[in-house]
């Protein structure tokens, strides 16, 4: 279950309810995601499936297009953690 969303272009930027510390974000494309730390420091935590390399920057131009939004919506989500 998806507790909030933005889309960017292609790309879904997704929280999930009850999530894990860091603080992160779900980045979800065609038939792949890719996980991303949002907190101090933008870096990648994993990737399931086979995004190109091409796909893989687009999710973290993506994020960082929406880096305060997306902790704005985490510190939201999870009480300022």
């Amino acid at each position: 279950m998806i507790m909030a969303r933005i889309k960017e272009k292609n790309l879904n930027l997704v929280f999930y309810p009850n999530d894990h510390l860091p603080p992160h974000v779900h980045v979800l494309g065609p038939g792949w995601e890719i996980r991303l730390s949002i907190d101090s420091k933008l870096e990648v935590m994993t990737i399931t499936g086979k995004p190109k390399l091409q796909e893989v920057a687009q999710a973290i131009e993506a994020t960082t297009l929406h880096i305060a939004e997306l902790n704005k919506i985490w510190s939201d989500l999870h009480d300022g953690t």
